[in-house]
C-alpha cells in the first residue's frame, strides 16, 4: 500500500494547489513500506504525520535559533562600536 503524507518544511519548495492540500509551504511524500510489506495503517500515518511535524518544529527552531544568535552578534558589534 502506498501512501502520502504532508510535511511542513521551512523554507522547502510547495506543491501544486490541490483541492485537498492548500497550506502554503507543505509538500508530499510518499510512504511505503518496503521492511515488511504490512499494509500502513490510520494509527502509521498518524505517528508518521505527529513525527514529521515534530521535525518540521525542530528544524524551524534551528532556522530561527541560528538567525537569533546572528542578530544577537551584530547587536555586540553595533554596541562595541558605540563604546569605544
Amino acid at each position: 500500500m502506498l501512501a502520502s503524507i504532508s510535511v511542513a518544511i521551512p523554507g522547502s519548495i510547495p506543491s501544486p494547489p490541490s483541492p485537498s492540500w492548500e497550506k502554503k509551504g507543505h509538500r508530499r511524500h510518499p510512504v511505503d513500506n518496503l521492511y515488511n510489506h504490512n499494509p500502513i495503517t490510520e494509527e502509521d500515518l498518524d505517528f508518521l504525520s505527529m513525527f514529521a511535524n515534530q521535525a518540521g518544529l525542530a528544524i524551524e527552531n534551528a532556522i530561527l535559533y541560528r538567525n537569533l544568535e546572528e542578530v544577537h552578534q551584530e547587536l555586540k558589534e553595533t554596541q562595541s562600536f558605540w563604546s569605544i
